[in-house]
């Protein structure tokens, strides 16, 4: 919990409303007090503890690949000298 602040890199938090393990409450703690200048929170309502396996499993695929997506740098155009070696090794 101290160490929360000192994170810089991007968070996705994926929470059940209804987990029987962890609350609402910790990812919201966790959103709040971490250092990113990036972070979501993702609350699902219909599923429990293991998100990935659970109802709403779908959703939590398609905004985890949107949010990593996201974070992808665009892909640039082969220079010129990338674009002759590629040739030569074909």
């Amino acid at each position: 919990m101290r160490e929360l602040p000192r994170v810089a890199c991007p968070v996705l938090v994926v929470q059940a409303e209804q987990d029987d393990v962890t609350g609402p409450r910790n990812a919201q703690f966790i959103i709040e007090q971490d250092g990113s200048p990036r972070r979501e929170l993702l609350l699902l309502k219909q599923s429990y503890h293991l998100v990935s396996a659970d109802l709403e499993r779908a959703t939590v695929a398609d905004h985890l690949q949107q949010f990593c997506g996201s974070l992808a740098l665009p892909r640039s155009e082969p220079s010129k000298a990338e674009r002759s070696h590629a040739k030569i090794a074909a």
